[in-house]
């Protein structure tokens, strides 16, 4: 048993702090899926010295992790990086399939889909309705670039394949403000390795994607919080690259260094993704897309879906932004699943949504 895990462990007084805050025991009631739960039954095994089981290895992988146990825990104790060790030593599958090939499944049949609906919208009508909203442009030749600094937009694998609105919106606003973006970068951020507990492909991932970026590069920007959220953690295996760590920014922060206005309609309602929680839970409903759960363990998202805990009133607008590409699909998915009609838009789609207005 790795020495981090029985190091972070025997830290945990089983106080139950974790109890009130975890979004899936709130929903399950199956103190299992609660990290004092598991440090229980995770102590026995390494007392009794016996290899874990597979049933205890595939309740680790069921984690939202927002890390509010870590948040409000007073020893501290990283929960998501526990379980994300035992399902490496334990060479965690989630299926015949590993999660990220199941991943890159699902994105190139939704990039089939999107080209079959340009080509026959008729016939693929429904899709539109479950991922697309706006449709942006990138302009061909952006005004006023003068070169305040080279920029590189991280796109991630979600704007190449299933957003590329988000992306477009994101260029079109940066070169529009004096900035230069010399490339994106289309590389997954990983995120499907670390949730299958597959750290050496993890490294391995950001690792080709560093190489990718030059020393003169003022920004590594990236529209999705998910995304930022791992390209951190590589740093974490690898500390060579922490010159790049200090320019990756997400947009809204570089929005407020490039002191762009922002003018967004008071009827859109921002929704926190769990990536960026505050420890305020009341108002972090869980879009269930934030640790793939929702293809993963369908049946426990199903019931977090429908648990009393996360109720929807303080999302009561018509109209929801969102800082993550992830969270933005799950909410759509949810809304969609529910019958419920909201607009659901990223940052920079509803910053060219509302220039574009100002144009016509």
């Amino acid at each position: 048993m790795n020495q981090q895990i029985k190091d972070e462990i025997y830290k945990c007084s089983k106080c139950g702090l974790c109890k009130s805050v975890c979004p899936i025991f709130q929903a399950t009631k199956n103190e299992m899926y609660l990290p004092r739960g598991r440090y229980i039954v995770l102590n026995n095994y390494i007392n009794n010295n016996i290899p874990l089981s597979s049933n205890f290895i595939k309740d680790t992988d069921i984690c939202l992790n927002c890390n509010l146990c870590k948040l409000f825990c007073p020893s501290s104790i990283d929960s998501e990086k526990i379980n994300t060790l035992i399902k490496n030593e334990n060479n965690y599958k989630f299926g015949i399939l590993t999660f990220f090939q199941y991943y890159q499944i699902i994105l190139y049949s939704n990039y089939i889909l999107r080209f079959l609906y340009k080509l026959f919208p008729f016939a693929f009508s429904d899709y539109r309705k479950v991922l697309y909203k706006i449709n942006v442009k990138r302009n061909n030749t952006p005004a006023n670039i003068t070169e305040n600094g080279k920029i590189i937009f991280f796109e991630g694998c979600f704007n190449k394949y299933i957003n590329p609105s988000d992306k477009n919106a994101v260029i079109n606003i940066i070169e529009r403000n004096g900035y230069k973006v010399s490339s994106v970068i289309s590389n997954c951020c990983g995120y499907p390795y670390l949730s299958d507990g597959d750290i050496k492909n993890f490294i391995k991932n950001g690792v080709n994607i560093f190489k990718k970026i030059d020393n003169d590069v003022k920004y590594i920007i990236t529209s999705c919080d998910t995304c930022f959220n791992s390209l951190n953690k590589v740093f974490e295996y690898l500390p060579q690259y922490n010159n790049i760590k200090e320019k990756l920014i997400t947009f809204d922060r570089f929005i407020k260094i490039a002191d762009i206005k922002l003018n967004i309609d008071n009827n859109y309602q921002y929704y926190q993704p769990l990536l960026r929680n505050s420890g305020n839970i009341n108002k972090q409903i869980p879009s269930l897309m934030e640790n793939f759960i929702i293809y993963k363990h369908p049946k426990i998202a199903d019931i977090i879906q429908n648990s009393e805990y996360f109720s929807e009133k303080d999302l009561s607008n018509d109209k929801i932004y969102t800082t993550c590409l992830l969270t933005k699909w799950g909410l759509i998915k949810r809304y969609n699943s529910k019958k419920i009609n909201k607009e659901v838009l990223t940052i920079g789609e509803i910053i060219e949504k509302e220039t574009n207005k100002k144009i016509s």
